[in-house]
C-alpha cells in the first residue's frame, strides 16, 4: 500500500516548526487568515558581545509563544490544526505506528538520529526532528522533510531499515539532544471546522509593534516574558532586529563561522510580509500595487544578502560582510518607508 499525504513548500521554512506545519494550512481559507494575521514581528535574542543571535516568530493573540509550541499538544496558541502526542513507550512497532498515524490522515513528526540515514551523509550522531508525510510499503519506504547541511528544507525518501535505525538510535549523546523530548512522537492534521476572524485593526496595531511605533503594552510584557536576570541575552523585536544582525556581522571575523539560518530568516520573512500585503489586495484593503512591487525589491535585496551568506562559509571573505551590511541597512530603510505607506493605507480603510 502506498499512503501520500499533501505536501507543499512552505512561505517559512528557516526552522522545522514552520516549515512542516504551514503547509497543513496555508491552502485553506480559514487557515490562510490565521496566517495573514500571525507570523508577522518577530524577536531576536544576542548576547552582549552580539556573537550570537537566535531568531523567532511571535503570534499576534499572546505575548511569549515561539516555535517551540508546535510540538506540544498542550500549548495556548490556537493552530489551524490539531496536535496529539504519544509517548514512544507505548509503541512497538514504529513503522506500523507511522502507518497507522498517516492512515487517519495525520502528519508526524519525530525525533531520530541523523546519522543513520543515508541521504544526510553524516559521521557523527545527530538528533534532530524529521516531519513525515507518506509511506510505501511496495518500496520499504518512508517520506519525510528536512534539513541537510548547507541545503534548504526538502523533501526526501528513507528505507524502513534505515528509518527504523535512526529511530533506535536516538538517545545517544548529541549536540542537539539535550534541547528536545525524544520520547514523545506528535502528530498534527487541520481542523475541518476551523474559523478564524481576520482583524484589520489587530493587523496594523502589529505592524506597528514591528516598526516600533505602537504605544501597545505588548512590548513590554514580551521583554518580561523573554529576559532572564540570569542571563546575559538581550532582546530586540521586529524591523530593529536588522540593526542587531548588522552588529552581529560587524563583529564577525573571518575565523569565525556565520549562522546562515539568521540571514535566511529574514530572507523568509520578506517573502511572508509579500504574501501577506498580496492577501490584503485580494481583498481590497489596500489598492496601490507599488507596495507589492517595493517589497519584491526587498526580497531581491534579501536575496543578494543569503547569497553573499553563503559564499561566506564557503570561502570567508571580509567584502562579502561589508555588502551584507550595506543590503541589510537598505532593506531596513526600504522595509520601513514601505510599512509606514501601508499603515496609512489601511487606517484609511
Amino acid at each position: 500500500m502506498v499512503k501520500l499525504l499533501e505536501m507543499q513548500e512552505s512561505l517559512i521554512d528557516v526552522f522545522t516548526g514552520y516549515a512542516c506545519t504551514i503547509p497543513i494550512f496555508i491552502n485553506k481559507p480559514e487557515g490562510k487568515k490565521w496566517f495573514i494575521q500571525n507570523y508577522l514581528n518577530y524577536m531576536i535574542t544576542y548576547d552582549e558581545k552580539y556573537d550570537h543571535v537566535v531568531s523567532d516568530y511571535f503570534y499576534s493573540d499572546f505575548t511569549y509563544n515561539s516555535a517551540i509550541n508546535f510540538y506540544q499538544p498542550e500549548n495556548i496558541v490556537n493552530f489551524p490544526y490539531s496536535c496529539y502526542s504519544a509517548p514512544t513507550s507505548m509503541i512497538c512497532n514504529i513503522i506500523e505506528f507511522i502507518k497507522q498515524i498517516i492512515n487517519s490522515g495525520f502528519y508526524v513528526c519525530l525525533y531520530v538520529n541523523l546519522k543513520y540515514l543515508s541521504k544526510y551523509c553524516l559521521k557523527e550522531d545527530l538528533i534532530h526532528e524529521i516531519f513525515i508525510y507518506g509511506y510505501d510499503d511496495n518500496q520499504q519506504l518512508i517520506y519525510s522533510s528536512g534539513y541537510m547541511q548547507r541545503k534548504k528544507y526538502s523533501l526526501y525518501t528513507h528505507t524502513y531499515n534505515e528509518f527504523v535505525m535512526s529511530y533506535e538510535k536516538r538517545n545517544v549523546n548529541s549536540p542537539m539532544h539535550i534541547y528536545f523530548d525524544t520520547q514523545r512522537i506528535s502528530y498534527f492534521k487541520y481542523k475541518d471546522n476551523f474559523e478564524y476572524n481576520f482583524e484589520l485593526s489587530k493587523f496594523v496595531d502589529t505592524l506597528k509593534e514591528y516598526l516600533s511605533i505602537s504605544t501597545d503594552y505588548k512590548s513590554i510584557k514580551r521583554y518580561i516574558c523573554y529576559t532572564n536576570e540570569k542571563s546575559n541575552e538581550k532582546i530586540t523585536y521586529g524591523i530593529e532586529s536588522i540593526k542587531v544582525l548588522i552588529k552581529y556581522l560587524q563583529n564577525i571575523n573571518e575565523k569565525q563561522t556565520i549562522d546562515l539560518r539568521q540571514i535566511y530568516f529574514l530572507y523568509n520573512h520578506k517573502i511572508n510580509m509579500k504574501f501577506k500585503m498580496e492577501y490584503l489586495m485580494d481583498i481590497q484593503y489596500i489598492m496601490d500595487k507599488s507596495i507589492l512591487e517595493n517589497y519584491q525589491e526587498i526580497i531581491h535585496d534579501s536575496k543578494i544578502c543569503l547569497n553573499y551568506c553563503i559564499k561566506y562559509t564557503i570561502k570567508p571573505k571580509k567584502e562579502y560582510i561589508v555588502k551584507m551590511i550595506l543590503y541589510l541597512k537598505e532593506i531596513y530603510i526600504k522595509e520601513k518607508n514601505v510599512l509606514l505607506k501601508v499603515i496609512e493605507l489601511l487606517e484609511k480603510s
